[in-house]
């Protein structure tokens, strides 16, 4: 059999990936067996066994999925949209024309994220743990042609990865295991091997395989067929050593992000990572103070070896024990071992590491977000909270997940047809994405409290001096603030729109104005004719 070129040179590729992560699986597996209490990395496991062995304390798996919760309500809240799109163009955002236009796009892309089909919702939840724990996630965004767009969280210990010299990451291999029956139907019959075993009743036999995503070197813009799409594609069968499809995407399909990293580093470090030792210690802690709450409430027996009467020491509720009484009267034969565990320290050694544990899962900033009894000032002071121990997590999210994910579906739905086309006037025009979503509108408030506080001081002084009301510009400023609190387009009128109505309004000022002058020139008229009138008569 001929050696597939292509496949080797994938498979020797993805073997050198695998050797610069297994430093890093191996720290995640220690999260998972000691936070998490599932995802399988380097341990190999039988669906369905039991992953929490190690785990006494559950503070670090309540906390960590509290924070990914958090996440996932204020990134990319299900009842609310959390993007928004604009022009690059400050002026093309002032036409109604083209806002009518990018409202209706704003409106497929978030009922396409919204199908129950696509199943975003559900998979942005296993994403944001995997990012909270081991500081490294996937989301693969498919072209369906029969379903849509489909959503797909992949496992982390499938995914490795290598960045360009700018630091983004832009090829992925993944690596996963397929019944034949599963092969067939994903690969059809593509994959032989597979449709061999399933034509010899083999259905639940396993082979592995890989998916390969890189920069295509041929890129050509305007070319079609391969040489048109940035990001080749290649399905290879392990087990073969033959790779069955190659294609290419316009765009890299699956969106990986990190919580933050070193800069020698490829793959992220989460709140799990700064949790794994505490959260370690405090597995055994609870450990010893269990087995020692054991020991006090049932403590092991000193017996007498002359004392006990046979040698059936019952210890059972209600059992009767025989005696020796010659030996009971100078001492019982029978008595509890004392424990002298402290359990007053071992409970504040616990509290004080649980409080450590959380503190890495950013608790009390969540305890605050979940207070439905926030005064404007907290909501100000929880604002400026988010963005002093969120914001650079957040720039990276924003960059390295949800920037992907939109621009992803926009050209899936563009080249399905499902998106109307924009007006002449605007065709071609760059578009950026504004986020709205709870935590960046948080991040966005302090504009808004600058700007209030800088008019609120502006009128006070106007009090003494009238023309410092020129410094401020109110139209700008009240943009500003409708765009930092993420009010709707459509409420806020554009700059010309405010200069016809006010050039209306002036000219209904004039026109009463003239009315007002004509009533006082006829009142005059009328209190001169009498006398112009008894003159007349003299």
């Amino acid at each position: 059999m001929a050696i597939d070129t292509q496949a080797k040179k994938l498979l020797d590729r993805w073997e050198a990936l695998k050797l610069e992560r297994n430093n890093t699986e191996n720290v995640w597996q220690e999260i998972s067996d000691n936070e998490l209490g599932r995802r399988n990395f380097i341990a190999k496991r039988t669906p369905g066994e039991q992953r929490m062995q190690r785990i006494y304390d559950g503070t670090s798996k309540v906390a960590g999925e509290d924070l990914a919760g958090a996440l996932h309500s204020l990134m990319t809240n299900p009842s609310a949209p959390w993007f928004e799109l604009r022009f690059e163009m400050p002026e093309l955002n002032e036409m109604q024309l083209a806002m009518r236009w990018l409202y209706a796009v704003e409106k497929r892309l978030q009922a396409a994220l919204m199908r129950p089909e696509a199943n975003f919702n559900a998979q942005m939840s296993e994403v944001y743990i995997d990012l909270v724990y081991f500081g490294t996630c996937g989301l693969f965004v498919d072209d369906n042609l029969t379903q849509g767009t489909l959503f797909s969280a992949r496992p982390l210990s499938e995914i490795y990865v290598a960045e360009n010299s700018a630091g983004r990451i832009d090829t992925v291999f993944l690596h996963f295991s397929f019944t034949a029956r599963q092969a067939v139907q994903e690969f059809g019959k593509r994959d032989k091997r597979a449709m061999r075993n399933v034509e010899t009743g083999k259905t639940e036999e396993k082979a592995e395989y890989l998916h390969a995503i890189m920069p295509n070197e041929d890129y050509r813009e305007g070319f079609f067929g391969k040489r048109g799409r940035k990001w080749s594609s290649f399905k290879l069968s392990i087990t073969d050593m033959e790779v069955f499809e190659e294609k290419g995407y316009a765009e890299l399909p699956i969106a990986v992000a990190r919580w933050n990293k070193d800069s020698d580093e490829v793959y992220g470090r989460g709140p799990g990572w700064s949790a794994l030792s505490d959260a370690k210690m405090l597995n055994e802690m609870m450990k010893v103070t269990l087995k020692a709450a054991q020991k006090a409430v049932d403590p092991p027996l000193l017996v007498d070896h002359d004392g006990v009467l046979g040698t059936n020491l019952r210890v059972e509720p209600g059992a009767t024990i025989p005696i020796d009484m010659t030996t009971a009267l100078l001492n019982p034969p029978v008595q509890a071992l004392e424990s002298r565990m402290r359990f007053d320290i071992a409970s504040a050694t616990i509290q004080g590491t649980r409080d450590a544990v959380k503190n890495a899962f950013r608790h009390q900033l969540i305890e605050m977000i979940r207070d439905p009894r926030m005064t404007a000032t907290q909501v100000l002071e929880l604002s400026a909270q988010i963005q002093r121990l969120l914001a650079p997590v957040l720039g990276r999210l924003q960059t390295e997940l949800l920037e992907p994910i939109v621009e992803r579906l926009y050209a899936i739905e563009i080249r399905a047809g499902r998106i109307p086309p924009p007006p002449p006037e605007i065709a071609g025009a760059p578009l950026r994405i504004d986020y709205t979503s709870p935590i960046a509108r948080a991040q966005k408030s302090s504009d808004a409290r600058a700007i209030v506080d800088f008019f609120t001081i502006v009128t006070n002084m106007s009090q003494v001096d009238q023309s410092v009301l020129d410094v401020a510009d109110m139209d700008t400023g009240a943009r500003n603030i409708a765009e930092s609190l993420g009010v709707p387009p459509t409420v806020v009128r554009t700059r010309a729109e405010v200069e016809e109505r006010r050039a209306a309004q002036a000219e209904i000022l004039e026109e009463q104005q003239a009315l007002s002058q004509m009533g006082e020139v006829a009142t005059a008229a009328g209190k001169v004719a009498p006398l112009l009138q008894e003159g007349g008569a003299s």
